[in-house]
């Protein structure tokens, strides 16, 4: 995930845009369509298509624990949006998306290859100031399961990966466990 600022007058009605590196379907972020001498502007039908399906993605998540949160905000997706800021230029929200490592510099990622692993937050001042960091934390970890790698465990409340000290204490019958590591094992979940 990659938390940006967004200027006032940039996308001045959305709180919080969020995206997952996926805009349009050409290597550039606007679809312009003229209409009766109009311009309209906007995100391409599949991008829209990719937010609002059925499947459970990572950025439509971290859209409602927000929402939840800052019940105030508008918390936007390109779906709800014609905000241009989708990162469809960010080379790590590419190679997230498929784009193989050697061409993410010149090729877009297009719904048809997206991951969903990618999230890009475009945050207005209001929401970056520091009364908001604990609610933004929350939605966070309300979003997403922690997972951890072998021999580690999530720390409560933080959701953070730990050592898992309580492994060892299954082996305190061994004659190298000896009390002066139990009383650290011991010491250390009770600061969990």
């Amino acid at each position: 995930m990659q938390i940006h600022g967004k200027g006032a007058s940039t996308c001045s009605s959305d709180t919080v845009f969020l995206s997952a590196g996926i805009g349009t379907l050409f290597s550039f972020t606007i679809i312009a369509i003229i209409t009766d001498g109009n311009v309209v502007v906007g995100n391409s039908s599949a991008s829209k298509l990719w937010y609002t399906d059925t499947a459970d993605r990572p950025v439509k998540r971290l859209q409602r624990s927000l929402q939840h949160t800052f019940p105030s905000w508008r918390v936007s997706l390109p779906s709800d949006s014609n905000c241009p800021l989708t990162a469809t230029k960010n080379v790590v929200g590419r190679y997230m998306n498929g784009i193989d490592i050697t061409r993410v510099c010149s090729v877009s990622a297009t719904s048809r290859l997206a991951s969903g692993e990618f999230i890009h937050a475009e945050q207005s001042q209001g929401a970056r100031l520091q009364e908001n960091y604990a609610g933004w934390a929350q939605a966070v970890m309300n979003s997403f399961d922690t997972s951890c790698a072998d021999g580690m465990v999530p720390h409560f409340p933080s959701n953070l990966c730990v050592d898992a000290p309580e492994r060892l204490l299954l082996d305190q019958d061994s004659p190298d466990f000896s009390s002066r590591t139990k009383w650290y094992i011991l010491s250390m979940l009770n600061l969990m």
